[in-house]
């Protein structure tokens, strides 16, 4: 296996589609074809039926699709974030470079992941479910705002149920109940 993969199909959506070109011309030596989500949708089988390797350039909604799509058809991943998605980019360290990060997202070397859902929706990030004051702070405020609002929420904090199931070699489930859960998404850890 060389440096980089044979072929590869990039897919994109309206944002990403900036991208498309590079990526079929690329100076890797890979035979990328390049299709929108769109077009994916309507006949992914045929697309994905004996694909090894797709990057994915598009909203945040898209990489998740794509990533549930690996999973059904057993395909590698590349990513190729939008220069809005700064998130993506830290979190998975693509270089900034657009050159470094297409040749970084054609690799042949892969890592796997351990891909997190929650109620059943992949977890890029952070998921939060029921309440957590001091943590699940959605508008910027001050500190003393944090703090004053999270006692008022203390009073009507009760239990919830949880069930939270692992795969993979350490398999189990855990029942237990708590006013929220907090789930974060690292890669590097997984």
């Amino acid at each position: 296996m060389g440096e980089y993969v044979d072929t590869a199909l990039f897919l994109y959506d309206e944002n990403g589609e900036q991208f498309r070109e590079a990526f079929v011309t690329n100076d890797c030596g890979c035979s990328v074809s390049a299709i929108s989500i769109g077009e994916l949708r309507e006949n992914r089988a045929a697309y994905l039926k004996d694909m090894d390797h797709v990057v994915v350039a598009g909203s945040l909604q898209i990489v998740k699709e794509v990533f549930q799509l690996a999973i059904e058809y057993g395909f590698s991943v590349g990513l190729m974030p939008l220069d809005t998605q700064l998130a993506l980019r830290r979190c998975y360290r693509i270089p900034e470079d657009r050159d470094k990060a297409t040749k970084r997202s054609l690799a042949a070397t892969h890592s796997e992941l351990d891909i997190v859902f929650c109620n059943d929706q992949i977890v890029l990030f952070k998921s939060v479910v029921g309440r957590v004051p001091l943590i699940d702070n959605r508008i910027n405020k001050s500190k003393l705002m944090i703090v004053i609002d999270a006692i008022r929420e203390m009073s009507v904090l009760h239990l919830l149920p949880f069930s939270i199931s692992t795969l993979g070699k350490n398999q189990n489930e855990v029942r237990t109940a708590a006013c929220g859960c907090v789930i974060l998404e690292n890669p590097e850890l997984s």
